[in-house]
């Protein structure tokens, strides 16, 4: 440093040594000039506003979509079919939903000025009509992927823009200004999307069915030898017609093979669905079998379906040994006799329905039930009735309020029905009234124990079709022709007095079983009825 200071000097440079800096100073330099990363919360969610229009003139919708940026894009539709305002407003929806998703979007804020599709796409309110259910599934299912969906109902005076695009595409007149994007619609969307996409979705993995299939196409059999020989073993209870595989059966004559993955679904919709109860595992995979469909794992997933079930787990019931001795009541002839009691009260429904009076068949386990606005034991106990019951001589007893058990049978039923409602509805318990005929639907379509066979069976002498059936077709569904279905229906009346006398000798058998398990080897025994 210093020969450096010396040769400087000679040209009037003076050197300076650089004084240390303060610990102190360099932090208040460090913390005055670093600029702070200050994160930018960038908006992500699409803002869609909806309206519907029909008139006699026509009929459409109008939509706006603006992007988080704030950009907005007017669209106008028209109809080539008439449609009422409700589906107008749902066509718009779905519309709407789908240009924004078509631009990225992967949250999505719905306006509407219709209460009633804002309430049924929120799940508030029950869709009755089938179009109505129709266009709430198709909504679900195009909002199902998105992170989030949110649909609000605003006052008309805040959708006046959307409205007047769907008064100008509904109007005769098709004078649109260049900034609207215009479309023409020949199809409803439910038309389209109804139990499966326009364009199927091949799934081209490996399942349990292609061995089979391969073998019965063409004699292809496996290279492994020992799996071979079991393939070529297995074949035998299997058909391959029509291009679906099916299994032979004891129960049925042939059932539809599905995979796992699609089994689940069923299970799903026969467990969950529109019409169901929330049966147990084993009387699920037995309603699964008996509607026409098999896979390997079928018990299995049953079970393992209820026991994931969060309702089912919740509202289970204990078990207790009843504290006398069981005394069953035998009814070997159809709806000769009946048992019938109230539930009640309830969250107060529509209509300030709160009760709910429930009558079984002994014999066919059919169930009625029927909610009410005031009922009480009283009412059944009036001179008139009983002189109306006198008059068409019929029998009545009351079975005392300290000893339920009397009255068994309806009781149980009575569980049934109070577990398949509570396992039905979440907050909106005031909702029972409408999900009730939906939880009978369940109870007269599932097979019971004591009879081996279906309320409904016993009562008209032929299965149910089951709204899964429609989305994938069993074997007598897609065999349906009406000539011949009445031929076979009057047939199956026919042998319906025999299918009553077997499932009369199974259900006294399952009542002597459960009447021994009950009260034990010494407990009280009842003899077979076959008159």
């Amino acid at each position: 440093m210093l020969k450096w200071a010396i040769e400087l000097n000679a040209f009037d440079i003076s050197y300076e040594p650089r004084k240390a800096i303060k610990g102190q100073a360099f932090a208040d330099f460090i913390a005055e000039m670093t600029r702070p990363n200050f994160e930018k919360n960038v908006a992500t969610r699409w803002t869609v506003y909806v309206d519907g229009s029909s008139t006699q003139s026509g009929c459409g919708a109008g939509i706006i979509c603006q992007s988080p940026e704030g950009d907005k894009y007017e669209y106008a539709m028209r109809f080539n079919f008439q449609t009422s305002n409700n589906e107008a407003e749902y066509e718009a929806l779905l519309a709407g939903i789908k240009m924004c998703k078509a631009a990225g979007a992967q949250e999505i804020l719905a306006f509407s000025d219709s209460q009633l599709i804002v309430s049924q796409v929120n799940g508030d309110y029950e869709a009755r009509d089938p179009n109505m259910i129709k266009y709430m599934q198709a909504v679900h299912q195009e909002v199902e992927h998105l992170k989030s969906f949110e649909a609000k109902q605003i006052p008309r005076t805040e959708d006046n823009q959307a409205d007047a695009l769907s008064k100008l595409a509904s109007s005769a007149s098709c004078d649109t200004p260049r900034h609207v994007f215009w479309e023409v619609k020949d199809k409803r969307s439910i038309e389209q999307e109804l139990c499966a996409p326009t364009v199927p979705v091949l799934d081209r993995s490996s399942t349990w069915m292609d061995p089979i299939i391969a073998y019965k196409m063409d004699g292809t059999l496996l290279d492994d030898s020992s799996l071979a020989a079991k393939i070529q073993k297995k074949s035998s209870w299997f058909e391959w017609w029509n291009g679906v595989l099916y299994k032979k059966s004891f129960s049925r004559p042939l059932l539809r093979c599905v995979t796992p993955e699609k089994g689940k679904e069923i299970l799903d919709d026969l467990h969950q669905g529109l019409c169901s109860s929330h049966i147990g595992g084993r009387a699920l995979a037995e309603k699964a079998l008996r509607t026409g469909y098999y896979w390997p794992t079928l018990r299995e997933d049953a079970l393992v379906m209820v026991q994931k079930c969060d309702k089912c787990q919740r509202f289970a019931h204990l078990i207790h040994r009843p504290a006398r001795p069981l005394t069953p009541i035998m009814s070997p002839i159809p709806f000769a006799k009946w048992g019938m009691d109230l539930l009640g009260p309830y969250t107060a429904a529509p209509g300030g329905r709160r009760y709910v009076i429930v009558v079984v068949d002994y014999f066919t386990k059919w169930v009625e039930a029927e909610a009410l606005k005031n009922i009480k034991t009283s009412d059944f106990e009036t001179p008139k009735l009983k002189e109306w019951l006198a008059d068409h001589g019929i029998h009545s007893c009351f079975a005392s309020v300290g000893r339920p058990q009397a009255n068994g049978q309806v009781e149980e039923f009575n569980k049934i029905i109070s577990e398949g409602i509570k396992k039905k509805l979440d907050e909106a318990k005031g909702l029972w009234a409408d999900e009730l005929p939906n939880v009978l639907w369940s109870i007269r379509t599932t097979a019971k124990n004591s009879t081996g066979e279906t309320s409904f069976l016993l009562a008209y002498g032929a299965e149910a079709v089951l709204p899964i059936e429609m989305c994938e077709p069993t074997l007598r569904v897609m065999l349906y022709d009406e000539n011949a279905n009445w031929e076979m229906m009057k047939l199956a009346l026919d042998f319906l007095p025999e299918v009553r006398g077997n499932a009369a000798l199974r259900q006294q058998l399952y009542k002597i079983r459960m009447t021994t398990v009950a009260n034990g080897p010494n407990g009280v025994v009842v003899s077979l009825i076959t008159g």
